[in-house]
């Protein structure tokens, strides 16, 4: 259960960096050349956890039976 809990997690932690990516290797607003280099790094690292196919059998269980959620 943990490793669904963290994959879930990490999906809505790294999908907005995905979306948000710049791949240019200009200086990034409010940080100094170093450590606008050290957050890329990071970003880099971050955008490599997500398995996807932890998130691909998490949807499927997710979405095997009905539920509530969306319901009128």
């Amino acid at each position: 259960m943990k490793r669904v809990s963290l994959a879930l997690w990490l999906s809505t932690i790294t999908l907005p960096l995905l979306a948000a990516t710049n791949t240019e290797q200009e200086t990034i607003y409010g940080f100094i050349p170093a450590s606008s280099r050290m957050e890329r790094e990071w970003e880099n690292k971050l955008r490599a956890v997500p398995n996807p196919q932890i998130l691909r059998d998490t949807m499927k269980r997710l979405s095997a039976r009905p539920h509530h959620v969306g319901s009128p």
